[in-house]
């Protein structure tokens, strides 16, 4: 018989991601727990803790990451993107 608990998708990691990168930017990392971005995110702590062992230091890099990724992207675009549309 299957079960039918789900395991945490992608959707769930950009979820925990983008809240973080919210919280960030208002509040600052130190100003930001790991309940804050559960809260903001709505994500279990389970399921956080299954995309970032390491916790919120794993989450802020692929906040960074992210952010990296975003910025390239619209460099090999070749847009006329302003830094602050970065």
């Amino acid at each position: 018989m299957a079960s039918t608990a789900h395991a945490p998708d992608a959707n769930t990691r950009t979820r925990l991601v983008e809240a973080a990168l919210l919280l960030f930017h208002r509040h600052g990392y130190h100003g930001v727990g790991i309940s804050d971005i559960l809260a903001t995110s709505g994500i279990s702590r389970g399921s956080l803790y299954h995309f970032f062992p390491d916790g919120k230091e794993a989450l802020a890099v692929a906040v960074v990451q992210g952010i990296a990724g975003r910025i390239l992207e619209a460099f090999d675009k070749g847009q006329d993107t302003t830094t602050e549309q970065l």
